[in-house]
């Protein structure tokens, strides 16, 4: 049996130390469930017949959307933790990695 089996069934059966030690509680799960926050640049586009298009440009293929910005950028985070879930973390580190946004200011004729 893994480590981390034996470990996350110990602690599902001390859990009651969640009310005592929060801190402790919230750092073991953290380890347990291999958690880790990462950031992700989104584009949002408000789309002409209503609603809004997110997508993120680092994960091909993660798109959602939604009736205003923030159920879109709800939807979008949906997204991306499903999206997360299906890849391994080498994979997850290089698609981020190669992708850069950059903001250039151009003069156009109007």
């Amino acid at each position: 049996m893994e480590i981390f089996v034996i470990i996350k069934k110990l602690f599902e059966k001390f859990s009651q130390f969640q009310k005592t030690k929060p801190a402790i509680f919230k750092y073991i799960k953290s380890v347990i469930y291999m958690k880790k926050t990462m950031k992700f640049d989104i584009i949002l586009e408000k789309q002409e017949d209503g609603g809004y298009t997110a997508y993120v440009p680092s994960l091909p293929g993660c798109i959602s959307e939604g009736e205003t910005e923030k159920d879109a950028l709800k939807n979008i985070k949906e997204a991306i933790e499903i999206y997360t879930e299906e890849i391994n973390k080498t994979k997850l580190k290089n698609l981020v990695s190669s992708i850069s946004i950059k903001q250039m200011q151009v003069s156009v004729n109007v």
